[in-house]
């Protein structure tokens, strides 16, 4: 919790390129998801499907997403039902 009116200190990490190798070496689970800095900010038309989560994060990207389908796919169901009731009417 971060109290009312009370600053904290950003902290920001580059790795390099042989640390990130080998954090995704031993991952157990991988996820791609989109850049949320390239998603806020809209100054880059770079790729969004940039950003690696590893292990929990990764575990939590792919379940959103998979409820995100499953959300998606009720919908165009729904969709189609009642397309399929107004052409019969």
């Amino acid at each position: 919790m971060i109290p009312v009116n009370v600053s904290i200190q950003a902290k920001t990490n580059i790795l390099d390129f042989e640390s990130v190798s080998d954090m995704v070496k031993k991952a157990r689970i991988l996820a791609v998801t989109k850049c949320t800095c390239r998603l806020t900010a809209r100054k880059c038309d770079r790729t969004l499907e940039a950003c690696i989560q590893v292990n929990n994060a990764a575990a939590y990207a792919l379940s959103r997403a998979q409820e995100e389908r499953s959300l998606l796919k009720r919908l165009w169901i729904s969709s189609e039902s009642r397309k399929k009731r107004d052409s019969s009417m």
